[in-house]
């Protein structure tokens, strides 16, 4: 393992985000474990590479009705059916949030910096087996994106890329910049992709949802929360000072409804996110800022042996 130290605390440094490369080979992308408290663990494969329209041919009994050709049927008034050929290489879509609430942590490192590290195990991981990665990164005040191509440089234009972003916390946020990011990676989103979402999925609404509806449709969607502890429980109860960087003020902890309160809402959330997954379909990870990114990773996805 390597050990984090100094500034990658608080940023992902570009020199620590290519040496993961070699815990990446621990990591296979070939099927994610599903952890559930009634059914216990089981492997079930991604929904592969994607697909490539190869030519029509006459319908033929059992072909399935969603892969009609109606163009030629409408030429020709008979029913064909579209064959597809799979993708020798697939697409890799990593979806980054740097929000202001990711430049955050009480332990561990930021939830920006693990970003970081699970973005580039995880396009290691997929550059080793001759995937395409792409990417888009939004900020409060940033938006870039990186088409989906295969090479080690769009690999190290992608780290170099959210080295960047872990860097620079905005002053700002624009309440609509998750969903204008969900929107645009609907756009660039090849059928067929395995897309990694990662973020703590603050501010989500039935826009958001709507999108991860759409996505998880054609494609792989992974969400990967990433949190601190002091987001999920308060701690005991005492007054502590707190600052953002730029404002400072008391926080009061004695209240036990207090406590609860911030317990259940974190809680709820957790649920929703979860609920969304089973709903649409989509794996659900989660990791908090104190978590060796590379084991989460490698008990979800699966490690190769």
């Amino acid at each position: 393992m390597n050990t984090i130290t100094g500034e990658d605390l608080i940023w992902a440094g570009h020199q620590a985000l290519i040496k993961l490369k070699q815990q990446s080979r621990q990591i296979s992308l070939r099927a994610i474990r599903i952890l559930s408290k009634n059914s216990g663990a089981y492997l079930s494969p991604f929904k592969g590479r994607g697909m490539e329209f190869d030519e029509s041919r006459p319908y033929q009994a059992g072909d399935d009705a969603r892969n009609l050709d109606w163009r030629t049927m409408a030429r020709t008034g008979k029913p064909y059916t579209k064959i597809f050929r799979e993708e020798r290489e697939r697409n890799i879509m990593f979806f980054l949030d740097f929000r202001p609430s990711m430049f955050f942590a009480t332990r561990g490192i930021f939830k920006s910096v693990q970003v970081c590290r699970a973005c580039a195990v995880l396009a290691w991981a997929g550059h080793k087996q001759g995937d395409r990665i792409g990417a888009i990164t939004f900020s409060g005040d940033q938006h870039d994106e990186i088409r989906p191509k295969q090479g080690k440089q769009v690999l190290l234009h992608l780290i170099g890329l959210i080295s960047r972003y872990s860097k620079h916390k905005a002053d700002q946020i624009k309440k609509e910049q998750f969903n204008h990011a969900l929107l645009r990676l609907r756009h660039v989103s090849k059928p067929g992709s395995l897309i990694f979402l990662i973020s703590d999925f603050r501010g989500m609404d039935e826009t958001s949802q709507k999108h991860l509806a759409q996505l998880s449709r054609h494609n792989d969607l992974v969400l990967i929360q990433i949190y601190d502890q002091l987001e999920q429980q308060l701690p005991q109860p005492n007054t502590y000072a707190v600052t953002d960087g730029t404002t400072d003020f008391i926080l009061n902890t004695h209240q036990q409804k207090g406590q609860k309160a911030y317990k259940a809402l974190f809680k709820q959330h957790q649920q929703n996110l979860e609920n969304l997954c089973l709903k649409y379909r989509m794996y659900f990870i989660q990791a908090t800022t104190e978590d060796n990114m590379v084991d989460i990773l490698g008990h979800h996805l699966g490690r190769k042996k």
